[in-house]
């Protein structure tokens, strides 16, 4: 009876602070609405590939990073850090940003962003020759400017490239399925 109360005590209390903004953290870095971005990348660009795989063995492959101020005031100085992962290589192009690469690492200088205004990032990546088995990369997206910081993460499938074996699999399967059919 004791714990009873208690538990129904907690679980009140619960409630009622998850429906009160501002009561708990929620893990993220805290910035107000007005001073926040908005982040989004796309790999490949090619729309007539999977979203968010690559496979290895392929050719370069183009990605954007998108930034956007959703707030009301602007933003100043923003500098933008993509870490790629280790696996891949990385190029970039002549952008209308400072942008420079060290390693793995993809530096840009935004600079200013209005309300409502976005700016994107255009690099390319090329997968390893090959992996044996499909694995998980994260690409890690900084963005640090007066007033706030933040951080995104986009995760992205690396898969082996098709083989002759799986072809040769696949047929022998079909053969075999259409020779077990009754005619």
């Amino acid at each position: 009876m004791k714990y009873g109360f208690i538990l129904s005590v907690a679980l009140v209390f619960i409630l009622t602070a998850s429906c009160v903004p501002g009561i708990f953290a929620t893990g993220t870095v805290s910035n107000s609405s007005t001073s926040s971005l908005r982040c989004s990348m796309e790999i490949p660009l090619d729309k007539n590939q999977a979203p968010y795989v690559l496979v290895a063995g392929s050719s370069w492959e183009r990605a954007r990073v998108s930034l956007e101020n959703p707030g009301s005031e602007p933003l100043y100085n923003i500098t933008v850090l993509i870490e790629i992962p280790e696996d891949l290589e990385t190029g970039v192009s002549p952008q209308p940003y400072p942008i420079s690469k060290e390693g793995q690492k993809i530096k840009a200088e935004i600079r200013d962003l209005a309300p409502g205004q976005s700016a994107d990032l255009i690099f390319d990546v090329k997968p390893p020759i090959s992996i044996e088995f499909k694995k998980q990369v994260v690409f890690t997206i900084h963005m640090d400017y007066p007033g706030g910081e933040q951080q995104s993460e986009q995760k992205v499938s690396l898969i082996p490239p098709p083989s002759w074996l799986t072809y040769f699999t696949i047929l022998a399967s079909l053969l075999l399925f259409i020779g077990i059919l009754p005619r």
